[in-house]
């Protein structure tokens, strides 16, 4: 069909997504090769996969129960990432990585002057105008949000309070005492943010951070929805687990004294980027996932004859 049918508005948008694309492509390759973007988002960049957060995960809860090292979890929920975007803020993070002006204006054009619909069963709302946030189907807008986060996890990397560390030692020379230290703090794969410490001090400290960066970037978090899970918490059935208060720091940004999150129980396995964990290293809950798929499956085939 000859594109001269199309009424020309769809036109332009499909040379402006083509525009977009091409811009991303070269921005992310030039942000990749420089290693500009030092929070470490596992997310946003060429290369960028889910593979490496989840092989890491693995290899912490192994190591903690093989070395009975205190390890302390906590993922966060994030409520609505990309319509949170603050584009003052955006900008802001924009001229961190010394992008130039004219990209950024660039960029922020994509954003601004929009308006938007409501579809209901009783018709269309009246048109609105969209003052906040970034289009989630825009190609750019899972990299911006990596740009927009980096300054949180930079900050992370550079105050580690009782990181989880991994050790690896030499297996070529027994002789050799030093082994290599991996220290972890976070595990984030674009808006999927994990705390990871060996002491509650630890989270309460990076809490203390994320929730001043919330603040300041017009970010909210549901802390009803944030999972707890801790080797150091005694072994208790899910009936009878109390809740563990996190003492924050207070400052002129963060306003909360306080989080608390009942942890889930030491028996329970737990969900991180669509993989599930226990954090004793059982497998029993995707042995009873795998069963019961099964006889689901059977019973369907069954209902079928």
């Amino acid at each position: 069909m000859s594109i001269a049918k199309y009424p020309a508005y769809h036109a332009l948008e499909v040379i402006r997504k083509s525009f977009v694309k091409l811009f991303y492509t070269r921005l992310s390759s030039i942000l990749a090769a420089h290693n500009v973007l030092t929070g470490g988002n596992f997310a946003g960049l060429p290369g960028g996969t889910c593979r490496d957060p989840i092989i890491t995960l693995e290899s912490i809860i192994h190591d903690a129960k093989c070395t009975n090292s205190p390890l302390w979890i906590l993922s966060q929920d994030i409520s609505k990432a990309f319509d949170s975007v603050h584009l003052t803020m955006l900008k802001f993070a924009l001229e961190r990585i010394r992008l130039p002006a004219s990209s950024i204006q660039l960029i922020l054009s994509l954003f601004m002057s929009r308006s938007n619909r409501v579809f209901t069963a009783y018709g269309d709302t009246p048109s609105y105008q969209v003052r906040i946030g970034i289009d989630q189907g825009e190609v750019i807008s899972p990299l911006l949000w990596v740009i927009y986060i980096d300054p949180l996890l930079s900050v992370f990397k550079k105050e580690m309070t009782d990181p989880y560390i991994l050790r690896s030692p030499s297996l070529l020379d027994m002789l050799v005492v030093d082994t290599s230290h991996l220290l972890i703090n976070n595990l984030v794969f674009m808006d999927d943010s994990t705390l990871i410490s060996s002491s509650k001090s630890g989270l309460e400290h990076m809490l203390s951070i994320t929730e001043e960066f919330y603040a300041l970037n017009n970010t909210s978090a549901n802390h009803h929805k944030y999972v707890l899970i801790s080797n150091s918490l005694p072994l208790t059935t899910t009936s009878n687990i109390s809740p563990v208060e996190f003492h924050l720091s207070l400052s002129s940004l963060n306003r909360i004294s306080s989080i608390s999150v009942t942890p889930i129980s030491i028996t329970s396995s737990f969900r991180f980027l669509g993989v599930w964990f226990n954090i004793k290293g059982s497998r029993d809950f995707v042995k009873k996932q795998v069963a019961n798929e099964c006889n689901s499956f059977a019973a369907t085939l069954r209902r079928l004859n």
